[in-house]
């Protein structure tokens, strides 16, 4: 792996008729100058930037980062994808520019780790 890898996904809530759109940058701390303050092995760095472009938030943590949130994100597809990006092994699977639906989201996960 390169130091870093970037990805921006769109995620569809149709419960809300939104959009939400992910940037996910996934990088070693090891070797890279951030190894130096604690980050000593692999994280994704999860970016969420809302419709409105005002929820701009992020976090390498699915609930730190739906504490930042300015809504509500527990419960909704936007975390499970979250989620599932930290913990369930999902950023290789997933290419740059997707747009994903709720379905999408769910086929990914399988049998993986859900929130």
């Amino acid at each position: 792996m390169s130091v870093y890898e970037t990805k921006t996904v769109r995620v569809h809530e149709p419960d809300r008729g939104q959009y939400m759109y992910f940037m996910l940058t996934r990088f070693d701390g090891e070797d890279h100058i951030l190894g130096e303050i604690g980050y000593t092995g692999e994280y994704i760095d999860i970016a969420i930037v809302g419709m409105n472009k005002t929820s701009q938030v992020h976090d390498t943590d699915a609930y730190a980062l739906a504490e930042k949130y300015p809504g509500d994100l527990h419960g909704t597809t936007w975390f499970k994808f979250a989620y599932n990006v930290e913990h369930g092994g999902i950023f290789d699977d997933l290419e740059d520019g997707d747009h994903l639906t709720p379905d999408d989201v769910e086929n990914l996960i399988g049998e993986e780790v859900t929130a």
